[in-house]
């Protein structure tokens, strides 16, 4: 069963998803721990990322790892993404749309 929160975060997403024309579609995976593939457009191309939330979300954080294969210098060897917020900086309050947003302007936008 998901807690509010993830609902919460679910709902968020899809309210995201209608207001942003580069993402162009998400699914959701639920295993042990909830997860979000998603697309993104950016010149044409698409990019597939899986954002996983762990265990104790929202007190540990989202995080994200790219699907496509693609280089930029804020992504580590496994794949997942270097992002403005990790271990050390994490806030609660901090939801994926906050994330992808930051994301998409700091990163994809500027280094694609």
């Amino acid at each position: 069963m998901l807690s509010s929160r993830l609902l919460c975060e679910l709902g968020l997403l899809e309210e995201y998803s209608r207001n942003k024309e580069y993402f162009s579609s998400f699914s959701i995976i639920k295993e042990e721990l909830l997860k979000v593939k998603y697309k993104i457009v950016v010149h044409e191309i698409e990019y597939e990322f899986l954002a996983t939330f762990p265990k104790y979300f929202p007190y540990q954080p989202i995080i994200i790892d790219k699907i496509t294969d693609f280089w930029t210098s804020h992504s580590y060897l496994n794949g997942s993404m270097c992002l403005k917020w990790g271990r050390d900086n994490w806030d609660s309050e901090i939801t994926l749309t906050k994330l992808l947003t930051i994301f998409m302007n700091c990163y994809l936008l500027k280094i694609l």
